[in-house]
C-alpha cells in the first residue's frame, strides 16, 4: 500500500492536486494560530539527514532562531548540539 502511494506522488496527477491545495491556501488564507503578520525569516529544506527529513528555521516572536526536524524544536545552538 506504501509503495503504491509512493509511486502515486511522481505522477502528474498528484502534483496537479498539491499545486491546487497550495492555491486554496492562497486563495482562502489559514487562520487560528497559524497567522503571520509581517516580515518573518524562514529557511526550509528537504531531504536532509540519513531520514531524508524536513529542516525548517524560522524567526520566532522574540526574534530569536528557532529549528524543527522531525520531532525536535528548539533552538540552533541545541540543533547543532544534539
Amino acid at each position: 500500500m506504501l509503495s503504491l502511494m509512493r509511486r502515486f506522488l511522481d505522477t502528474w496527477a498528484a502534483k496537479v492536486f498539491f499545486l491546487l491545495l497550495v492555491g486554496m491556501f492562497g486563495v482562502w488564507g489559514v487562520s487560528g494560530n497559524a497567522r503571520v503578520y509581517g516580515n518573518g525569516l524562514i529557511f526550509w529544506a528537504s531531504k536532509v539527514g540519513t531520514e531524508n527529513g524536513t529542516l525548517t528555521v524560522y524567526n520566532t516572536k522574540d526574534n530569536t532562531l528557532e529549528v524543527t526536524r522531525g520531532c525536535f524544536r528548539g533552538t540552533v545552538d541545541r540543533f547543532l548540539e544534539a
